[in-house]
């Protein structure tokens, strides 16, 4: 099972070496910039941003303020992951069912112009 990810709300820009330590050690790394400065915040994920580039990993932004650097080989499924959603495979029998998708032999295909219209 992985680990969840080592989260770091910095105060500021010096806050990144721990970032960066973190991340190249292989650590999923979540960043929580809630309260920085505007320009603080956009110099913490530039910094960010680089370390994943030249690191090989990848960045994802989760929601507003709120982000997460995935190392390479690391794996990390969130637990507000939508795959986990009752309407995959395994989920509840009824909403697998209304989630089916009907194959292509019971699609009903038809135009404006040949359809039966249904007021007559």
């Amino acid at each position: 099972m992985a680990q969840p990810p080592h989260l770091v709300t910095p105060e500021g820009f010096d806050d990144c070496q721990e970032i960066a330590d973190r991340f190249l050690g292989g650590e999923v790394v979540m960043i929580d910039i809630v309260g920085l400065e505007p320009e603080t915040a956009r110099r913490v994920i530039d910094f960010s941003s680089g370390t994943c580039y030249t690191g090989g990993g990848r960045l994802q932004r989760i929601r507003e303020h709120l982000y997460l650097l995935v190392p390479p080989g690391a794996e990390f499924d969130p637990p507000w992951d939508p795959d986990r959603s009752p309407l995959k495979p395994g989920g509840s029998p009824l909403a697998a069912a209304v989630a089916a998708p009907l194959p292509v032999e019971e699609w009903i295909l038809a135009d404006a112009v040949s359809a039966p219209r249904f007021d007559d």
